[in-house]
């Protein structure tokens, strides 16, 4: 089985935070070049769609600047994924 990487890991941990906030993570094809994806509401539901074609980095900070939207206060967070939603605040 292959080593993850460090954006691998990150992704996973900032999808396991939305989880913790309620926020369904979905991973979908978009047709539009470029986009990583973003929070949107669906019915009652927040939902972040990532685009599967984009770079990890790209998923890692579409999904902190959606995090990044949101409170954060409630949940606990590892150090390295609070920081990435902070910066994503600023």
């Amino acid at each position: 089985m292959p080593r993850q990487t460090k954006g691998e890991r990150l992704l996973e941990r900032l999808e396991k935070a939305a989880e913790d906030l309620g926020i369904e993570v979905r991973s979908e094809n978009i047709a539009r070049p470029g986009y990583p994806g973003g929070l949107c509401r669906v019915k009652d539901r927040w939902v972040v769609i990532l685009n599967k074609g984009a770079p990890v980095d790209e998923k890692v900070d579409a999904l902190s600047a959606a995090l990044a939207s949101r409170d954060t206060d409630g949940v606990f967070l590892p150090p390295d994924v609070r920081e990435l939603i902070e910066n994503s605040r600023r």
